[in-house]
């Protein structure tokens, strides 16, 4: 369906994608843990920790949303699946789906760009441990902008195959 050098970019990027998650969610559960020994086991509450942990959160939340795009693995309701055997209409309705998915996420990722440009322009702090909000924003852009790149390859798939004639499904 896809031919061989897209598919070895796409296992580059989702690779690259799988060791973001996995150093935010490392990063995440040492963070937990450190505030758990610090504040029950030393009664030494670290002022900032959960401030700290939105970072990581918020790149995981992203790259794993770009992650489940890219595997065409989101949650969906898929109920017409259920009354339409037809292959045509359903992959007519997979163009649709997917040309929707495309154009609602190439203007939410054009906001996410004007927002992390700001947020560089401003070069906000987080209250406490006053570190810039950018490296946060930024993630919102960067997850929404792969969601955007993936949901046009799943149109352009999607239309090649029902061109061809094959099932789309």
């Amino acid at each position: 369906m896809v031919d061989d050098k897209s598919n070895k970019i796409l296992e580059k990027i989702d690779s690259i994608q799988n060791v973001i998650n996995t150093i935010s969610l490392g990063l995440l559960v040492f963070l937990v843990i450190a505030q758990i020994i610090l504040r029950y086991v030393l009664k030494l509450p670290l002022l900032g920790i959960e401030e700290l942990m939105m970072y990581p959160i918020i790149w995981l939340f992203m790259i794993g949303g770009a992650s489940a795009s890219l595997r065409d693995e989101h949650i969906e309701c898929g109920m017409l699946e259920s009354f339409v055997t037809n292959p045509k209409v359903l992959s007519i309705f997979n163009i649709v789906k997917y040309f929707c998915s495309s154009a609602i996420s190439s203007v939410i990722t054009i906001y996410t760009f004007q927002m992390a440009k700001y947020s560089l322009k401003m070069w906000k702090t987080s209250g406490t441990l006053y570190i810039p909000m950018f490296y946060a924003e930024v993630a919102l852009f960067v997850g929404m902008l792969l969601m955007f790149a993936y949901s046009l390859f799943h149109l352009w798939r999607v239309i090649k195959t029902t061109r061809d004639g094959r099932d789309s499904n």
